[in-house]
């Protein structure tokens, strides 16, 4: 009877913990890509968007903040929205959103 009630325990928490992180934790979507303004300190990104997928400096020492977005359109589709956020001296100097939608073959034996 304890192993039950520890397993339920351990499930209630990891659930409230998943939800927690879903009620406060920031991510980018296409409101918040819309809600960065040009001349945003990284900060002001950071907090409104979360932590980047990916960060990469090009040879003039601009930033690009990459992050994705994956939306379940179907059993088979997925689409995703790439947000590209260019930083230069710390501030947001440019936005670029790219859409890709992709089929995949699900076979069931």
């Amino acid at each position: 009877m304890f192993k039950h009630l520890k397993n339920l325990g351990l499930t209630g928490v990891g659930f409230i913990l998943c939800t927690a992180c879903q009620l406060s934790c920031a991510t980018m979507t296409a409101p918040t890509f819309e809600r960065i303004p040009i001349g945003a300190p990284v900060a002001t990104l950071e907090a409104e968007a979360g932590p980047p997928f990916r960060v990469t400096t090009d040879a003039s020492g601009k930033q690009h903040y990459r992050y994705l977005e994956r939306i379940q359109i179907g059993p088979n589709t997925t689409c995703q929205n790439t947000y590209i956020i260019t930083v230069k001296n710390g501030q947001v100097i440019d936005k670029q959103q790219l859409q890709d939608s992709k089929s995949f073959d699900v076979q069931i034996h």
